[in-house]
């Protein structure tokens, strides 16, 4: 039999020190918290652009998002206002529909999937306000993205907010690797206006979820003690790793350490 002590301290990540050639091939894994993956996708972006080759970070991307399995319907049953929802779906879905170009143009870099995409030269149009919902601003007339995802006593839904922020990330940053990708097959090799303001959005969103994190934090321990008793009675954890990481999905704006002592 044993024992699981556990510790836990407010968040307060430093940028992930990472190896460019090392994180050029990184792994998105989904047991990551958001603020983490954040920084391992700007650190690959960056080597992505100075490489101008974006056919590995946004393959990785697409399957992060397939494997996360999260729909825009789950956003949509918080909030029910027909604008604001047509708006957000038309912005997914012209990235989604670019996302299959660009592929078929890596795939088959022919004269006609070329043409293809570069039909999706207004895709910024879609990837700006995408940024901008993720960093803090409304979209038409809907609210705040983090409003959705907290109670009236302030008290945020870690797990649920997680899932939609990795989601629209991802989703932001295929959006940056094709608009970069048709910038430069219509202009030159070396134009990277695109890529400059999706850096810096980037950078903005990863600053604007922390504050958030931050603020999400001290609410929650009013309820830590009961949702760790839940936790354990409906799904008891296999091994302190196991309760590591569903922990770190509940409160990702903390940091937790887990501690097993025999009996």
């Amino acid at each position: 039999m044993w024992i699981l002590l556990v510790c836990c301290i407010s968040l307060t990540l430093p940028p992930l020190m990472h190896s460019k050639s090392k994180v050029s091939k990184a792994i998105l894994e989904i047991t990551d918290t958001a603020l983490s993956l954040f920084d391992t996708i700007l650190d690959v972006f960056d080597i992505s652009t100075e490489n101008d080759d974006y056919e590995d970070l946004t393959q990785q991307l697409s399957d992060f998002q397939h494997n996360l399995n999260t729909e825009l319907s789950s956003l949509f049953l918080r909030v029910d206002k027909s604008t604001f929802q047509n708006a957000l779906t038309g912005y997914v879905n012209k990235i989604d529909s670019c996302e299959t170009d660009y592929f078929n143009y890596i795939n088959n870099p022919s004269d006609a999937s070329i043409k293809n995409l570069l039909k999706c030269s207004d895709i910024m149009e879609s990837v700006r306000p995408l940024g901008k919902y993720l960093s803090g601003t409304r979209i038409v007339d809907g609210p705040l993205l983090f409003d959705l995802y907290k109670n009236n006593e302030g008290i945020c839904n870690g797990s649920a907010m997680e899932s939609i922020y990795k989601t629209l990330f991802a989703e932001y940053v295929i959006g940056c690797t094709v608009a970069t990708t048709v910038e430069r097959l219509e202009h030159n090799a070396n134009t990277s206006l695109y890529a400059t303001e999706c850096r810096d959005t980037m950078s903005k969103i990863r600053d604007y979820v922390k504050s958030l994190y931050h603020k999400c934090a001290p609410p929650s321990c009013k309820i830590f003690h009961c949702s760790v008793q839940t936790l354990f009675s409906k799904n008891p954890p296999v091994s302190p790793k196991d309760l590591h990481e569903k922990l770190s999905q509940i409160y990702p704006w903390f940091n937790f350490l887990v501690f097993q002592f025999s009996k």
